[in-house]
C-alpha cells in the first residue's frame, strides 16, 4: 500500500488536528474540503472519456474513410491508433519517473529550466485559449442554426462564454461528469 502511494507521489502525513490525512506534491493535503482531482470515479470516467473518444474522434471517421477509401482509411486508423498507444505508455512511464510532473509547465522546467517553463506554459494557455474560442464559436453557429431569430452571433458567442464561465469555474470532474453523460446522450442522438 506504502509503494503504491509513494509511485503516485502521494504519501500519508499527520495533519493539524491528529489525523492522517493524504499529502500531494502539488495540491497539498487532499482531504474532503480541500480540492482532490482524483475522485471521479469509474463511471464517472468510463462517461467523460467515452463523450471524448465519440465527440472527437469517432464522428469523423466516416469523412477520413469517404476521402481515402476502406483499405487507406484502415491504415491510417491502425497507425494512429498505434501512435497514441504508443505516446500513452512514454507519458505513463514519464509519470511513474517524475510524479512531480503535473503538467506541461512542470516537464517544460524539468526539460529546460525556468525558460521551459515559460515558453511550455504560454504555448499551454495560448492552447486552451483557442480551445475555448473553438468551443465558443461551435455553440453560436449551432445557436445561428436552430433560431431563427435575427440576433447577431456576437450576442450568441457571449451567451456561449457565459455558459463555459459558469461551468469553467468549477474546480472538480467529480462534480460535473454528469455533464459529460449529458454531452454522451446528446452526440449519439445527433449522429442517428
Amino acid at each position: 500500500m506504502t509503494e503504491k502511494k509513494e509511485a503516485n507521489n502521494l504519501t500519508p502525513v499527520p495533519s493539524q488536528d491528529g489525523q492522517v490525512c493524504t499529502h500531494d506534491a502539488v495540491f497539498g493535503e487532499i482531504t474532503e474540503d480541500g480540492p482532490n482531482y482524483r475522485n471521479v470515479g469509474w463511471i464517472g470516467t468510463v462517461a467523460l472519456m467515452t463523450k471524448s473518444m465519440i465527440g472527437i474522434g469517432v464522428l469523423s471517421i466516416p469523412i477520413a474513410f469517404d476521402t481515402l477509401g476502406i483499405v487507406p482509411g484502415v491504415i491510417v486508423l491502425c497507425t494512429i491508433a498505434a501512435i497514441t498507444t504508443w505516446s500513452d505508455y512514454i507519458v505513463g512511464v514519464f509519470k511513474l519517473r517524475h510524479p512531480e510532473v503535473y503538467g506541461i509547465d512542470d516537464a517544460g522546467f524539468l526539460m529546460f529550466g525556468l525558460p521551459g517553463r515559460i515558453i511550455f506554459g504560454g504555448a499551454f494557455v495560448l492552447y486552451w485559449i483557442f480551445v475555448a474560442g473553438s468551443g465558443m464559436l461551435g455553440i453560436s453557429i449551432s445557436l445561428n442554426a436552430m433560431s431563427s431569430h435575427g440576433a447577431c452571433t456576437a450576442i450568441f458567442v457571449a451567451i456561449a462564454a457565459i455558459i463555459g464561465l459558469t461551468l469553467g469555474s468549477i474546480q472538480t470532474l467529480a462534480k460535473i461528469s454528469w455533464l459529460a453523460w449529458v454531452g454522451l446522450v446528446g452526440i449519439l442522438t445527433a449522429s442517428k
